[in-house]
């Protein structure tokens, strides 16, 4: 196992045996394949900061974000929320690196 990613909240790990990457937190860890980082990531982005940040439009601050097609529930604070967008962000730039340029 590669530790690609270690925040605050959240720690990135890539396991190479099982194709996969460990997402934990201090309560729980999710085993995500490639894919379901992609689509994770994907649902992180098209969330609007600025509206996230505003009190008229998002009062409590907090963000609730569907993982593996619904079988886990992130809810994440504004903290958490950036925390684990550097988390996928920079998880992700290890293994594309890796994989384009290995030809």
């Amino acid at each position: 196992m590669q530790s690609t990613y270690s925040g605050t909240y959240f720690k990135l790990v890539q396991d190479h045996n099982s194709r996969s990457f460990l997402l934990q937190n201090k309560k729980e860890q999710l085993r995500l394949r490639f894919c379901q980082l992609l689509a994770l990531r994907h649902k992180l982005n098209a969330i609007d900061m600025e509206a996230h940040f505003d009190l008229n439009r998002n009062p409590s601050g907090i963000e609730i974000v569907s993982v593996c097609n619904q079988k886990h529930v992130l809810v994440l604070n504004s903290l958490e929320l950036i925390d684990l967008k550097k988390a996928i962000s920079c998880g992700l730039e290890a293994p594309l690196r890796q994989w384009f340029y290995a030809a």
